[in-house]
């Protein structure tokens, strides 16, 4: 929650933890105040070791920073992070290989 992530790196992220592994690492799912989307999928901040994965993700390029009334808990330190990814250059943000579409724009062509 209040990230998207564009599906190839989604894809790309599923397969670095082998599947049947027995060393996934333990996470912590926090819900805001609206808990599932309109097609009941769980809307949740990510924490693993006192990191808000969300964040993470978004302060390395890998995904937008996404508003979602009413869930907006971490929404200013989200759209810092982004920032700070855009004036960096990157992940989605590298100018020599910029990303033309958001996760959403591109969903809506499918």
């Amino acid at each position: 929650m209040g990230s998207e992530c564009p599906t190839v790196l989604q894809q790309q992220l599923d397969r670095q933890v082998p599947e049947g592994s027995t060393d996934k690492p333990s996470v912590e799912l926090e819900v805001d105040l609206q808990q599932q989307d309109e097609y009941q999928r769980v809307l949740a901040y990510v924490w693993q070791d006192n990191q808000l994965l969300n964040q993470v993700m978004i302060a390395q390029g890998h995904a937008l920073a996404a508003s979602r009334l009413p869930n907006v808990r971490y929404e200013e330190r989200l759209k810092r992070a982004q920032e700070s990814a855009r004036l960096s250059g990157l992940g989605l943000w590298d100018p020599q290989n910029p990303m033309r579409q958001t996760p959403v724009e591109f969903r809506g062509t499918l």
